[in-house]
């Protein structure tokens, strides 16, 4: 089999059926995922509390804390559902992958943005 840009490579295909059970375990994967990410500042408070009289110590950290976990969670739930919409596929929606990744412009008046 020929790629499609025209190389000697092998096509490999899933079939639908297995195609199928991976997108939809990695779409489900997103899902909970992203219920746990909104529910991640919470873990900052639990900490936070936990320490009892020495929670005022440990405020900023423990808010660190449950941000950080938040970021893991988005960016884990993004990357799923990213596998499961290029499950099967033979490109990758670079488009969707770029979403919200781009950067601002702030090297000022007439710059260029990067």
């Amino acid at each position: 089999m020929r790629t499609a840009d025209g190389g000697g490579g092998a096509v490999l295909r899933l079939s639908p059926e297995v195609a199928e059970r991976v997108r939809t375990t990695f779409s489900e994967a997103a899902g909970r995922l992203e219920h746990q990410s909104s529910a991640a500042p919470r873990l900052g408070s639990s900490v936070t509390e936990g320490a009892g009289e020495l929670s005022g110590s440990i405020a900023a950290e423990a808010d660190m804390f449950g941000a950080a976990w938040r970021t893991t969670l988005d960016v884990l739930g993004t990357s799923a559902a990213l596998i499961a919409g290029n499950t099967n596929n033979l490109a990758v929606d670079l488009e969707a992958l770029d979403t919200g990744l781009s950067v601002p412009d702030i090297s000022g008046p007439g710059g260029r943005a990067r």
